[in-house]
């Protein structure tokens, strides 16, 4: 059973950027993480770092919709959409 494909999701959703469209409409919520906190993401949800040593903890069951993510070390955001 597969359990975490940490790499490959890490890069999905860390090395993502935003567009820098202004839209009124667009709404994001801006979590700061904390360490040792497991959040539960959704399609469309980011985690930025803030720092350059940040590391975060990636969890995806298969068959499961939602993944788990956790910092482990450095600063981060997760910006829910």
């Amino acid at each position: 059973m597969k359990k975490t494909l940490l790499i490959i999701t890490l890069f999905l959703l860390v090395g993502c950027g935003g567009s820098n469209s202004s839209s009124s409409s667009t709404y994001f919520n801006i979590i700061p993480m904390q360490i040792g906190q497991v959040y539960v993401v959704n399609s469309g949800d980011q985690v930025q770092k803030s720092t350059e040593d940040t590391q975060i903890k990636i969890v995806h069951t298969e068959g499961e919709s939602n993944s788990t993510v956790e910092l482990i070390q450095g600063s981060a955001n997760l910006i829910r959409s």
